[in-house]
């Protein structure tokens, strides 16, 4: 099916269209591609008021990760959770309306993203939508505008690291030069809900070192910021630099209240199956998403494995497979 098509019937709520694409999807190869960027993509077309770390599009890239595990045979529950993550969402539809505004008032006049970010840092938004359109347009339409928006936005990790995280690995899925823009206004839609704390100074700290301190401590939250930042720390990126220099003042602030239990040092459940296949999150997140809870709900939850998962992939020696495995059995019994 048409990328153009999916999207335009996710847009319009279209579910008869959009199951089709789905069934498409369970195919695999580039039918599931199409399938999950298309959903990224609206994800970052929603209007949400709330926090950032529970809107839909990290709780998509959770799935769109999880899923990976088996692309040949994608998981129909999976799928199926993210059409329901977008039904009656409120979608932006004036993204194009600020490009246009940016043409009419001139963009061949000097723009510079000290400009941008000195507007960011004021809390002057309508002027911030200006310059990062300008921005962006000046740039020949580049990636650069995210990568802008995405460094101020982490003044703030501790409300924004996650979302950050999950959107730059949702664009970079494809990157596509024809959804940059829309992936900015999410961004700024984002940083737009809270005043940025002015820019901080590097601390030395390893994050790696701090994973089985943070894994002691009772705070799915935490797990799951800590998961986005240390990835996003091992990028690689145009303004890593500056990443680094907030995510570290983020992890040099924690106060770590750990869980000192022998009890979490028991038998990990992360085994492979005796055949060798590996799909021991898709099981779990299978069970979660079939639960009879909210959709928010089950979306948190599902988001807490993926980042469970993310931090067993950068590190899975015996000691951290099984606080990991301790976890998971924790979370899947609540």
């Amino acid at each position: 099916m048409n990328r153009s098509v999916f999207r335009d019937a996710l847009s319009k709520g279209d579910q008869d269209t959009s199951l089709k694409s789905l069934e498409s999807a369970l195919d695999g190869g580039n039918s599931l591609v199409q399938y999950l960027n298309d959903l990224l993509f609206t994800a970052t077309c929603v209007k949400w008021g709330r926090l950032p770390c529970d809107h839909p599009l990290i709780v998509l890239n959770s799935l769109k990760n999880i899923i990976g595990e088996d692309r040949d045979s994608p998981s129909k529950t999976l799928l199926n959770f993210g059409l329901e993550l977008l039904t009656d969402q409120s979608l932006r539809k004036n993204d194009a309306l600020i490009l246009e505004e940016a043409t009419r008032s001139g963009v061949g006049l000097t723009i510079f993203v000290g400009d941008l970010e000195d507007a960011l840092q004021d809390g002057k938004w309508n002027e911030s939508k200006l310059f990062a359109a300008k921005t962006f347009l000046a740039s020949d339409r580049s990636r650069s505008v995210i990568d802008t928006l995405a460094a101020m936005a982490l003044q703030n990790t501790e409300r924004n690291g996650t979302f950050i995280f999950h959107l730059l690995r949702s664009f970079h899925f494809q990157e596509l030069k024809e959804d940059i823009w829309t992936y900015a206004c999410s961004l700024l839609s984002v940083i737009a809900q809270q005043r940025l704390p002015k820019p901080h100074k590097h601390k030395t700290i390893n994050p790696e070192k701090l994973l089985g301190s943070i894994l002691m401590t009772d705070k799915p939250a935490l797990w799951v910021t800590y998961s986005s930042v240390w990835r996003l720390w091992n990028g690689e990126y145009v303004r890593l630099k500056n990443y680094h220099r907030e995510i570290s003042n983020w992890l040099s602030g924690l106060v770590l209240d750990e869980y000192n239990s022998s009890e979490l040092y028991q038998e990990s459940l992360l085994q492979k199956e005796e055949n060798g296949s590996d799909t021991r999150f898709i099981d779990l997140a299978e069970s979660i998403i079939l639960q009879d809870k909210p959709a928010l709900e089950r979306g948190r939850e599902i988001v807490i494995l993926e980042s469970l998962r993310g931090v067993y992939c950068l590190n899975s020696n015996d000691n951290n497979s099984r606080l990991i495995g301790r976890r998971l059995k924790h979370q899947s019994e609540l």
